[in-house]
């Protein structure tokens, strides 16, 4: 019965002494891949990270286990068109030409 006892405490003991964190926390992979979790538990499986499919590139981020995409916010307008020239005043009106500021 001691001995029953015994092994009982120590193995509890080495659990708790284990600690109760996934065993992937510690895994290290190499640059390039990212530990992804086995859904069974146990150890994790090193993976390629997956291309980013954010657009534009720059506004994403790989933070540990996926990508994350910033907002872009939108271009702005494009300018107005430039105001229409007034009539030409020459006379005949062949004879006049619009520099862009005024009739010559």
């Amino acid at each position: 019965m001691y001995s029953l006892l015994s092994k009982f405490t120590l193995l509890t003991l080495l659990g708790l002494l284990s600690g109760s964190e996934p065993s992937y926390g510690n895994k290290v992979c190499p640059p390039g891949q990212w530990c992804k979790p086995n859904p069974y538990g146990g150890n994790c499986e090193c993976c390629p990270i997956p291309p980013n499919p954010c657009h534009p590139p720059e506004s994403g981020y790989w933070d540990g286990k996926e990508w994350c995409c910033k907002p872009v916010p939108p271009p702005p307008p494009p300018p107005p068109p430039p105001p229409p020239p007034p009539p030409n005043p020459c006379y005949p009106p062949e004879t006049g030409h619009w520099n862009g500021f005024k009739w010559i």
